[in-house]
């Protein structure tokens, strides 16, 4: 390097990427020595040359070199490793076939020759292992030539060919869909049977010479499958299997993928013109980690589960005794979308269920639910179909099946949880698809539901197996439908089952009390509304705002206690007697906290005990004895209290209160209730 640099001219400068930065060295002494310790340090840095850093060149790989080197200048490409082997043991006799691997591994490291070894023909963990590692590439270009025998031309101009060496030899019309995806106008999913790949290759002048090469190994028959192989270990293309037939082995090539369509719209839209019809859609949030090939192994399980459905239901009869049969009508693979249409035909009906599954970023108009994530890209899974039985067939057709797979594939990419949504489908159908409401979605998502039906934040309410889906555990949600007693007709057809309720009204009545507002200086109850216990350890009463205020619609708030100086509020308990049920005014109660422009609410605590209860209805009330209660104090009286619980839109309620007809009126200074 010294004696170089120094016989050069002088206007010479050094330029290389130091610490990823372009660095120019007009000084030749001082380029020099950057340089050389750039280099030096090499071996400790993360390099993809550190293991031959420093590395002893052997006789055998010097050897091996010169025997790879006559070959290629015989035009040979590719040597089956038995004959390589054979012809280094005549040159080191006492050779061990370990030391030939290391040899064989060195020189594929450093791009001499391409060799896969024992280790990745057994990570591929399909039939057939060995034939990878029988032979060795000699000439790396020989590789990229074969792979361009595909991944040059146009997928149509690839069918086109096929298809006009198979005129005579038309397919079942029962073959797999993944067969027939090279045949179809339908499809635009770049998948190759063996049979496909055989005969595109079969046409190359370069792989026929390779295979008369070699023919005299009796090992000729082996290439294609070897480089079928060679083909997915390299990751230029994919391998698919059948879920019916682990044995068919076919290839997806992601580089013929077609590029996403500028206006997605045209082939998916989450919203139908057809009112039976619904969009179930679950998405998971994975920023910006998208780790290379990922979405290809999405597409990859997703089409083993179709090919999964499909096979597995031709020709099956229902429960009806009515024959079913499933075919794929259209198939359209993108760069980062995936688009499936199923049709199930049972006699003369037809049901048609169409998947779409696409990487979007969050800023795209195609991203729902885009709200959820400020920055990066969803994985969105959707199914459109009947939303008839909780979109049972949705479900039953390949959906329960593509999700937990791409749930699988997602986690083993990203080796972490990825948080996991589900939209509202009635806010995908009504509104703004990227507006609409989403749930959590887990593990245990379906099992922690309680209720048959869940309410978004904008009152759409569906149901919790349309959501998350049916278990193969899942009991009928009626047995945990609390139902009321007083709900409206439509309400009760359209969203609830029958059932009976957790608790019964008389269970109930322990928590639920009158309340009045109590003048003291006239001695007289003004108004009397009905409430409930919300904590009988510190007393606090939950009741109507409008018993202690005059509240008039366009009118502004009336006055505290309507008025009212020295006015409290009264509680009013039930005791069971002979005569029946009745209620005693026995504590005596302030206004603790309301928000009563915004909602006709007070919480009352109880701060008193009269010792002489009165029984109600009455109009009268004058002052007596009192003992006070303090707080904390109020849990003596062993009062029972009604749960809080956040409330829903179209929730199931009874109404349980004190029913009167009153009648107000002053007369001298005094008011009087009449029931």
């Amino acid at each position: 390097l010294s004696s170089s640099l120094s016989s050069s001219s002088s206007s010479l400068k050094i330029v290389f990427y130091c610490d990823k930065i372009p660095v120019i060295f007009p000084s030749r002494s001082d380029g020099s020595m950057e340089l050389r310790h750039v280099l030096y340090n090499l071996g400790s840095l993360n390099s993809v040359f550190h293991h031959q850093l420093h590395k002893e060149i052997t006789p055998l790989v010097s050897c091996l070199r010169k025997i790879v080197s006559s070959y290629k200048k015989e035009k040979c490409y590719v040597l089956p490793l038995d004959k390589l082997h054979n012809e280094i043991v005549d040159v080191f006799p006492e050779i061990t076939h370990g030391e030939i691997m290391d040899a064989l591994k060195f020189l594929s490291s450093v791009g001499d020759i391409i060799y896969f070894t024992k280790e990745d023909d057994g990570s591929r963990g399909t039939a057939n292992q060995s034939v990878l590692s029988k032979f060795v590439i000699l000439e790396p270009r020989w590789m990229a030539a074969v792979v361009s025998c595909i991944l040059r031309d146009d997928w149509k101009v690839i069918r086109k060919n096929l298809n006009d060496t198979t005129t005579h030899n038309r397919r079942d019309s029962n073959a797999s869909i993944l067969d027939s995806c090279i045949m179809s106008d339908k499809f635009s999913c770049p998948i190759l049977s063996p049979q496909d790949a055989t005969k595109i290759w079969g046409q190359s002048s370069l792989i026929k010479k390779t295979r008369d090469k070699i023919s005299k190994s009796g090992l000729d028959d082996h290439l294609l499958l070897f480089i079928r192989q060679a083909l997915s270990t390299a990751e230029a293309a994919s391998s698919l299997t059948t879920m019916s037939d682990s044995s068919a082995v076919r290839y997806l090539l992601p580089g013929l993928c077609q590029e996403d369509p500028k206006h997605i719209e045209n082939i998916w839209n989450f919203k139908s013109k057809e009112a039976w019809k619904t969009t179930l859609c679950q998405s998971w949030l994975l920023n910006d980690r998208i780790p290379f090939g990922m979405f290809d192994q999405v597409k990859i399980t997703a089409l083993e589960e179709l090919e999964g459905i499909v096979d597995g239901n031709q020709h099956t009869i229902d429960t009806n005794n009515r024959t079913t049969k499933i075919r794929v009508s259209q198939l359209l693979c993108y760069k980062t979308a995936l688009y499936v249409k199923l049709i199930e035909k049972k006699e003369d009906i037809n049901s048609i269920i169409e998947f779409f599954i696409h990487l979007v970023r969050s800023d795209s108009l195609q991203c729902p639910a885009s709200h959820t994530l400020n920055r990066g890209m969803k994985l969105v899974v959707s199914a459109k179909g009947d939303d008839a039985h909780d979109c049972y067939i949705i479900w039953r057709l390949g959906y329960q099946n593509i999700i937990d797979s791409i749930e699988s594939v997602v986690k083993k990419a990203l080796g972490v949880e990825v948080e996991r949504e589900v939209s509202c489908p009635e806010c995908m159908a009504n509104s703004d698809p990227c507006e609409a409401n989403v749930w959590k979605v887990d593990d245990n998502s379906f099992y922690e539901q309680t209720d048959p039906t869940i309410c978004c934040n904008f009152g759409h309410r569906v149901s919790t197996k349309m959501i998350y889906g049916s278990r193969d555990d899942d009991t009928d949600a009626t047995t945990v439908c609390t139902v009321c007693s007083c709900i409206s007709a439509s309400t009760a057809s359209t969203y609830f089952r029958e059932g009976n309720p957790g608790k019964s009204t008389e269970e109930l009545l322990g928590a639920i009390v009158l309340v009045g507002l109590w003048d003291t200086n006239n001695e007289c109850i003004v108004n009397v509304g009905t409430g409930f216990v919300a904590d009988s350890s510190t007393g606090l009463i939950m009741t109507a705002g409008h018993i202690f205020y005059n509240l008039k619609q366009g009118s502004k708030v009336g006055p505290k206690y309507k008025g009212c100086k020295n006015a409290r509020a009264v509680i009013g308990t039930i005791h069971k007697s002979k005569e029946g049920v009745e209620a005693f005014f026995t504590y005596s109660a302030i206004i603790m906290t309301h928000d009563i422009t915004n909602a006709d609410a007070v919480v009352l605590r109880i701060t008193s005990k009269f010792k002489r209860p009165m029984q109600c209805p009455s109009s009268i009330l004058k002052q007596q004895s009192e003992e006070p209660i303090h707080h904390g104090e109020f849990k003596r009286e062993k009062t029972e209290r009604l749960k809080l619980m956040k409330s829903r839109i179209d929730e199931q309620i009874r109404i349980i209160g004190f029913f009167s007809e009153e009648k107000e009126y002053m007369s001298k200074g005094k008011s009087s209730i009449t029931r």
